[in-house]
C-alpha cells in the first residue's frame, strides 16, 4: 500500500482543519472515510477529523448512525491514528445502537478496534450478540473479518463462534484470504472445526488453491495443524502449491 501526498486535496484542508466541527456528523464520516480509501496520509486533516468527531459524538452522540461510526473507527485504523478517547467514544455510541449495524457495519468496527489493538469486550460482546441475529445476512468477507477481529482481541464469545461455524459451513463464496482468515481465527483461539466448518473450509481451499499465495499456504497449513486435523487431501495439495510456487 501506498500512501498519496495530500497535496491532491490541498483546497479541502483549511476549513476542515479550522472548523471541524461545522462539518455534520456525516461529513466528519465521509470526509474520513474519503482520505482513508484514498491512502492519503495528511496528519492535520486526520487530527482535525478526529477531533471534530470526537467533539460531535460528546455532544449529541445520536447524530452518527452506525455506517458514520462504522467508517470513522475503519478509517482510524487504516491510518493507524490511535485516538482512543474517539475509539471510546465510538463504542459507547454504538453499544446501545447496536440493533441498527448491518453485517457491513459490524465487521468494520471489529476490525478497526482489533487493528488498533484495542480490547474493548463490551463493544465485541455486543457485535456479537447482534451478528448471531443477523448471521444470514453476512457475506463471505463479513463471516471472516468479524471472525478475524474476534480472535485478534481473544474475545470468545462461544454462541457467536457457533454462529460464524454455521453460516460459514453454507457459504460458497469464500476466496483465499477469505478462507485463511477464517482457519487462522479458529485455530488462534483453540476452536475446534465442527465436521460441516471443516468441510466447507476444506472444500473452498481446493477450490480455490491455485489462487493462494504464500502468506495463504502457510496460515492454512499452521491452521489446520494447530487444531490438530490431519486433512491429508489438502495438506497434499497446500504442498503441491508450495512446491509450485518455486518454480
Amino acid at each position: 500500500e501506498v500512501w498519496v501526498p495530500s497535496l491532491t486535496l490541498a483546497g479541502v484542508l483549511p476549513p476542515v482543519s479550522r472548523s471541524p466541527c461545522a462539518f455534520p456528523a456525516r461529513g466528519l464520516a465521509n470526509m474520513s472515510w474519503a482520505y482513508a480509501t484514498l491512502m492519503i496520509a495528511d496528519l492535520p486533516m486526520m487530527t482535525a477529523i478526529s477531533a471534530g468527531a470526537h467533539q460531535s459524538l460528546t455532544r449529541a452522540p445520536r447524530s452518527f448512525n452506525a455506517q458514520a461510526l462504522a467508517n470513522i473507527a475503519w478509517s482510524l485504523a487504516v491510518w493507524a491514528f490511535r485516538d482512543y478517547p474517539l475509539l471510546h467514544a465510538i463504542s459507547a455510541a454504538s453499544r446501545p445502537r447496536i440493533a441498527d449495524f448491518l453485517p457491513q457495519n459490524l465487521g468494520n468496527i471489529a476490525w478497526a478496534f482489533a487493528q488498533l489493538h484495542l480490547r474493548d469486550v463490551p463493544l465485541f460482546q455486543a457485535i456479537a450478540e447482534r451478528s448471531i441475529k443477523i448471521i444470514h445476512e453476512f457475506k463471505g468477507q463479513e463471516i471472516s473479518k468479524t471472525a478475524w477481529s474476534f480472535a485478534v482481541v481473544a474475545v470468545q464469545v462461544d454462541p457467536f463462534w457457533d454462529a460464524i461455524a454455521s453460516a460459514a459451513s453454507r457459504r460458497l463464496d469464500f476466496e483465499p484470504q477469505h478462507i485463511t482468515d477464517l482457519a487462522w481465527s479458529y485455530a488462534k483461539l483453540s476452536c475446534s472445526y465442527d465436521g460441516p466448518l471443516r468441510d466447507a473450509l476444506s472444500a473452498a481451499a481446493m477450490r480455490t488453491i491455485s489462487q493462494f499465495d504464500a502468506r495463504h499456504l502457510t496460515n492454512s497449513a499452521w491452521a489446520f495443524a494447530r487444531v490438530g486435523d490431519s486433512d491429508t487431501p489438502l495438506m497434499n495439495a497446500i504442498a503441491a502449491a508450495v512446491m509450485n510456487l518455486g518454480q
